[in-house]
């Protein structure tokens, strides 16, 4: 099933309220189709946070991307690093807005990033876009990650590195994945890299894996980082010369820069 969804649905209340309605009549016997999206196609599953996100307001992170996307034309980069994928929206979206971009990406929970090689499949990008089925970090090896499992399904955002101290509760899972240090595979030098990281709190591991890569190369960071994780963030970002150039508090994005 191929559905078309339409952003103007999420402006009227009263509309969106019906809409919605109805389509979970129609749709409540499949959960799984793909839907064109902003010039893409996504398999999506309604069970999933994003996929209603994307479903029912017809949007992901827009002024993100903007900017991306705007600075991407201006400055010409040479490749995009997508590390904390998920089903590969930002992965997408930049191959398809700039085709001679070099897109790598990184996923490493299995379901998530089998549903990233599908969506890569359905929109014919396999030659354009490379993936990985690993997390960065400053080490290899098995880690383990924590996720969210709601109504039989484990939600493809929210898997976390860091793990609470306290008892897991019943929509709490454990998954291991495997790791690796991002300067293993990431050996660039002397190029324009856009870098996307969201990794649920474990930015600084990540960051302290591709030291070289961020030194070796002029870089635009976009890291999710939250707040009780901002000030060691922002000191590592700081030494290694980057500094901040836009920021969205409400999604706690931030996008820095070293030249």
């Amino acid at each position: 099933m191929l559905i078309n969804i339409n952003g103007w649905i999420s402006k009227i209340p009263f509309i969106k309220k019906i809409y919605s309605r109805i389509l979970n009549i129609i749709l409540n016997s499949k959960k799984e189709f793909i839907v064109n999206f902003k010039n893409i196609r996504l398999f999506i599953n309604i069970k999933d946070p994003i996929d209603k996100i994307i479903f029912f307001k017809n949007e992901y992170e827009e002024k993100q991307i903007k900017f991306l996307s705007d600075w991407t034309k201006k400055n010409k980069p040479n490749i995009f690093i997508d590390i904390g994928a998920n089903f590969g929206v930002y992965s997408l979206r930049i191959s398809k807005l700039f085709q001679m971009l070099k897109v790598i990406a990184f996923e490493p929970v299995l379901t998530t990033f089998n549903k990233l090689k599908m969506n890569i499949k359905i929109n014919n990008l396999e030659k354009r876009i490379k993936t990985y089925n690993v997390g960065l970090s400053n080490s290899n090896g098995l880690k383990k990650m924590i996720a969210l499992k709601r109504r039989d399904y484990i939600q493809s955002g929210g898997f976390s590195f860091n793990l609470p101290r306290r008892k897991l509760n019943k929509e709490e899972v454990i998954q291991y994945h495997k790791s690796m240090k991002g300067d293993e595979v990431l050996k660039f030098k002397k190029k324009k890299i856009v870098i996307k990281i969201d990794v649920e709190g474990y930015e600084n591991k990540v960051l302290l894996g591709i030291k070289n890569l961020l030194k070796n190369n002029k870089i635009l960071l976009q890291i999710e980082i939250f707040n009780n994780n901002f000030k060691k963030i922002n000191k590592l970002l700081l030494k290694q010369n980057f500094k901040v150039i836009n920021k969205f508090y409400k999604t706690s994005d931030y996008f820095y820069i070293n030249h």
